[in-house]
Formats: C-alpha cells, sequence, structure tokens
C-alpha cells in the first residue's frame, strides 16, 4: 500500500504542478481558487475567441491570482465541526457543473498509479478506497491524522481539518502567465 500512496501522490503533484485540480473519490479535490478583477469595458468578444488566455490578460490588464485550495468531500464535513472553512472556493458562473470544484478539475485516474506501480488497476483502486475509508473511520473515532502527500500536507486534529501546500506549489502558482506558457 505504501507504494500504491507514493504514486498516488505523485500523481496528484504532476496534475498539480500543471495546473489542474484533482478530485479524489470520497476524499475531497485538490485544486486552485482562480482569484480575477473585473475586466476592463470594450472588449470585442469575438476577436477575443480568437485569442489564447495570456493574451487576454494582457489585453484586459486583469489581473488573476491562484491559491491552491483543498476542499473536503461532503461526507467529512459533518464530522469536522471545528472546521470555519466549509465552503473553501466561491463558485464562479463559468462553472456550470456540480461537480466542477475550482480550475480544470479532472477525476483521480488509477490506471497512470497502477502503470507506475506495475499493479492491477482494480488493486489500486481498491487500496486507495481502503486507505480514505480508513481516514474517513479514524475521523469520525476523533483520532488525530497527519497525511503527508509531498506537495500538501493534510492533518484532522480535534474535528478540525488543517492543511498547508508546500511552498513550491504556491511559488508556481504567483504568476499566470507563466503559468500557461508551461502548461502549453
Amino acid at each position: 500500500m505504501l507504494i500504491i500512496w507514493k504514486a498516488f501522490c505523485e500523481y496528484v503533484k504532476e496534475k498539480i504542478v500543471s495546473y489542474k485540480g484533482v478530485n479524489v473519490k470520497g476524499f475531497g479535490a485538490f485544486t486552485f481558487e482562480v482569484q480575477t478583477d473585473l475586466p476592463k469595458f470594450g472588449i470585442n468578444y469575438d476577436k477575443a475567441k480568437m485569442k489564447s488566455f495570456g493574451e487576454l490578460i494582457v489585453e484586459k490588464k486583469s489581473t488573476h491570482k491562484m491559491r491552491p485550495c483543498f476542499v473536503i468531500d461532503p461526507k467529512f464535513k459533518p464530522l469536522l465541526g471545528r472546521f470555519l472553512d466549509k465552503e473553501e472556493l466561491i463558485k464562479p458562473k463559468s462553472q456550470s457543473s456540480v461537480f466542477q470544484k475550482g480550475f480544470q478539475m479532472t477525476y483521480c485516474n488509477s490506471i497512470p498509479i497502477a502503470a507506475s506501480c506495475y499493479l492491477n488497476r482494480n488493486v489500486v483502486e481498491d487500496s486507495l478506497n481502503a486507505i480514505f475509508a480508513g481516514v474517513y473511520d479514524l475521523v469520525n473515532l476523533g483520532k488525530n491524522i497527519s497525511l503527508k502527500t509531498g506537495f500538501c500536507n493534510i492533518n484532522f486534529v480535534d474535528r478540525n481539518l488543517i492543511y498547508n501546500f508546500s511552498p513550491e506549489i504556491g511559488q508556481t502558482c504567483s504568476n499566470l502567465l507563466e503559468s500557461e506558457n508551461k502548461v502549453k
């Protein structure tokens, strides 16, 4: 299980570094909150469709800040009575799906994790489900848990959730124009 956990952490870190959120079924979502200033008036949106996102940012001269965040699964919310930031993301109007929570969200895919471990996909899925079911059971019992993923430390302490992303994730999110160039 330790090999599967390390492969899972590397998979999620790879997605986070490439500016994509990952929704882990039964646990939560590692994603970004995009804070945007209001755009300037007078932009021709027919021509804007032909431009890239970075060019539109330069043209509008608006600022975008990406903040990494962790959105806990709704089944954990009743257990975390002291967690004040239960609604971590403010849903923008552009997100029409209830399953999309954050910036460029994808589901956690067990096939690349299984390929990196040289295991069957079903073994990886069952192991990850067992890990997150165990976390749920321990939080339900009121136990303190510390999950270290390498890019984010998640601590469940006294029915509270505390998470800290590594400084390198915060530095990579500091400039959205550079991030778009890295993604392409």
